[in-house]
């Protein structure tokens, strides 16, 4: 694979490997070894600060339903509870005594869905959570091993800066 091919200084093949790839490691390889400005290692940081960023897109959304879904169930509620007491106050309890069950019903319908979407919306917020730290975990060990092979290159006479440059014109 990828490393594979680094790890033989084939860093043509390496690129050629990562250069479509939808792989988020792969596209930080890929960035990493084609950047023409500024170090190798930034250059890998700012590669998996994009992807992070890419993976962590909807993290917001979820997080958003899980806070607005209670808020929105206890406004059912107190609607619910406010209808209740709307229909005491029009008639006598006893005649109005389904009404108000309704209202309470609906009180208690409304709380529960908004704690059972923020519960579900917990559960699928931490799931998410955990591709994203191993993804976090998953881009700095790639980086660690481009720069090592990178350098182990480097100290065989490997001239990255001319290949960089070589690179940068061929996608041009």
């Amino acid at each position: 694979g990828t490393l594979g091919a680094m790890e033989n200084s084939d860093f043509k093949s390496a690129v050629a490997r990562t250069r479509e790839s939808t792989d988020p490691i792969l596209r930080m390889i890929f960035h990493g070894l084609t950047h023409v400005h500024g170090s190798l290692q930034g250059a890998l940081q700012v590669a998996a600060g994009q992807e992070i960023k890419r993976a962590g897109r909807f993290m917001v959304l979820i997080d958003t339903c899980i806070t607005l879904a209670p808020l929105l169930g206890l406004l059912g509620t107190v609607t619910g509870i406010m209808g209740s007491f709307q229909k005491m106050g029009e008639s006598s309890i006893a005649g109005a005594m389904t009404e108000i069950q309704g209202g309470i019903g609906e009180a208690l319908i409304a709380t529960a869905a908004g704690l059972g979407l923020a519960i579900l919306g917990v559960f699928f917020l931490n799931i998410y959570n955990e591709m994203l730290e191993k993804l976090k975990f998953d881009l700095e060990t790639a980086a660690t091993n481009v720069e090592v092979m990178v350098t182990k290159a480097r100290q065989e006479g490997f001239d990255t800066a001319a290949f960089r440059r070589e690179t940068a014109t061929r996608n041009a």
